[in-house]
């Protein structure tokens, strides 16, 4: 990266005095992916090309002047300059790249025994992204239309990884304001049908929900724009240290951003507690605390790679969650006043066939008026299938009561079988 500046100089020296304009098209190509590169990590794989091919040449030349303890090898190569130049700068292009797939395997394959190194980062969300890609891009899984919305510097990275529509984008302005502010309104959303509306206008399939962005705060909150509650949601102190951080404020636990996390620490041998574990994984979205589960909202993925970022005061997550929009399966049974439906679902999210993390999904709802007909009905959306994985996640048990709220004891109780379509499309299972 440092010696790239000194290349193309040196480029444009054999352009202006040696007559070489070929050497003005690549140095104007280098300099692009450099500055990309500099500013941005993610352009680090799209510089390497013309950065070996810079390297390459450099060496070349360098090895091609230097060679005079090997007289008589060094005039053959000096009799086939092109030949050597070709050679050397194909054989480090692919040290190169060997290299740059290398340290990210070693990332990706170290990261989950332990705390997390400052490369993990990149290689989490790249692994998040292509995650997404496989399933947009692969005929044999269900298709993937839509957008993705996760936080605004993810844009750039999302269309290139998934080939997908991002909200909200980092590189270029083409997507409007609205389009820039809606991952912090969506977020920062304290209202889960306000949260919806905002996936239903751009049309979102996935959300990525970061671990680094409760890191980001300030930056989601700057760009929220007007409404944002008096007292906003982090609050800034120092510690006993005298290091600035930020502390959560009661409003932030009634967001979007809240409901999605999850945070747990690690077991002794590196993985994540799961369920019927007395310090198992808080996922305030699936109503096992005081929170309603989320009906348009599944968990897809959990990234293997966890998170043990300093500034989270020793908690641990996963780098990031990916959740699916989907209309809900409509689940219904005629019931009579005092009565309760009530519905419970045990998932396990796993990767390469290991378990990640469990938990349940529990909702429940009184029997209101029927509109179809006369009568009163239970109405529950649920946002998993039964019949298929939901992505990495599957479905242990299912099961459904009919409960006398009096008495607490069930009047009527199933196994409840829900099928991709109708989870997808909203589509009604009657129980009776």
């Amino acid at each position: 990266m440092f010696l790239l500046p000194f290349i193309i100089l040196g480029w444009k020296d054999r352009t202006v005095r040696r007559g070489r304009p070929e050497f003005a098209a690549l140095g104007m190509v280098l300099l692009l992916a450099w500055l990309q590169a500099i500013t941005q990590i993610r352009f680090v794989e799209a510089m390497m090309g013309p950065a070996a091919l810079a390297y390459g040449w450099l060496v070349a030349g360098v090895l091609r002047r230097g060679m005079v303890w090997l007289p008589q090898r060094a005039a053959a190569w000096r009799a086939r300059p092109a030949a050597m130049r070709l050679a050397i700068t194909f054989v480090v292009a692919l040290v190169s790249s060997l290299s740059l797939v290398g340290i990210q395997a070693a990332s990706a394959i170290t990261a989950g025994g332990g705390a997390a190194r400052l490369d993990d980062a990149p290689a989490a969300r790249r692994h998040l992204l292509e995650w997404i890609g496989a399933r947009s891009s692969s005929p044999s899984l269900t298709e993937a239309e839509g957008s993705v919305l996760a936080p605004w510097d993810w844009g750039h990275e999302i269309e290139w990884r998934t080939g997908l529509a991002s909200v909200a984008t980092n590189f270029g302005s083409y997507v409007g304001v609205e389009g820039y502010r809606a991952p912090a309104r969506f977020f920062l959303a304290t209202d889960p049908a306000q949260a919806k509306a905002i996936l239903d206008r751009h049309q979102v399939r996935y959300v990525v929900r970061s671990s680094r962005l409760t890191l980001a705060m300030e930056q989601l909150q700057r760009s929220y724009g007007e409404g944002l509650p008096e007292g906003g949601f982090v609050e800034q102190f120092e510690d006993a240290q005298g290091r600035e951080r930020l502390r959560f404020q009661p409003a932030w636990f009634d967001t979007m951003a809240a409901a999605l996390g999850v945070g747990v620490l690690p077991r002794p041998d590196g993985g994540f507690p799961g369920l019927g574990d007395p310090d198992g994984p808080q996922l305030p979205s699936t109503g096992t605390g005081q929170r309603a589960p989320l009906d348009f909202l599944r968990l897809v993925h959990v990234s293997p790679i966890p998170d043990a970022h300093p500034q989270h005061g020793g908690l641990v997550q996963p780098f990031g969650l990916i959740w699916e929009h989907v209309q809900g399966a409509q689940v219904s049974i005629a019931a009579e006043s005092g009565q309760e439906l009530r519905v419970e679902l045990g998932i396990q999210v796993g990767f390469a066939g290991e378990e990640v993390i469990s938990f349940l999904h529990q909702t429940s709802a009184p029997p209101r008026a029927d509109g179809a007909g006369p009568g009163l009905r239970a109405r529950l959306r649920i946002p998993y299938a039964t019949a298929l994985p939901n992505g990495d996640a599957e479905v242990a048990y299912a099961k459904w009561q009919l409960i006398d709220r009096a008495s607490g004891e069930p009047v009527r109780e199933g196994e409840l079988h829900l099928s991709e379509e109708a989870v997808r499309d909203g589509e009604e299972v009657r129980l009776d």
